[in-house]
């Protein structure tokens, strides 16, 4: 395979991954700002390194799992990069920068 192939073959795996993984907020999910009425829905992100010996998908669900131990509400993630290690000519670990999006909680 040559290197305009490889590329090519990349950025659709990439554009795939994070595809399956952005949600867009619906308008159910968040709240509607009225005149007189101080509510409003806040929206937090955090970004997260996340890394599989299995595949870019399951370095992203970890990341999502991780967050989950101590943040509650969350609404999505954003892949934002994804790249593999390499030893010895074979790919070993997949990594993911993942930004997850949480709604934050009015007292």
């Amino acid at each position: 395979m040559d290197k305009i192939t490889k590329q090519t073959e990349t950025r659709k795996i990439n554009r795939k991954i994070k595809l399956k993984y952005i949600q867009i907020f619906s308008d159910r999910d968040l709240s509607i700002i009225k005149k007189g009425d101080e509510k409003m829905t806040v929206i937090k992100v955090i970004e997260i390194l996340a890394e599989s010996k299995e595949s870019w998908e399951d370095a992203a669900q970890k990341s999502v799992k991780v967050a989950a131990k101590t943040i509650d509400n969350i609404k999505s993630v954003y892949i934002k990069n994804i790249h593999a290690i390499v030893e010895n000519n074979e790919i070993c670990g997949y990594r993911v920068n993942a930004k997850i999006s949480f709604m934050v909680e009015e007292d």
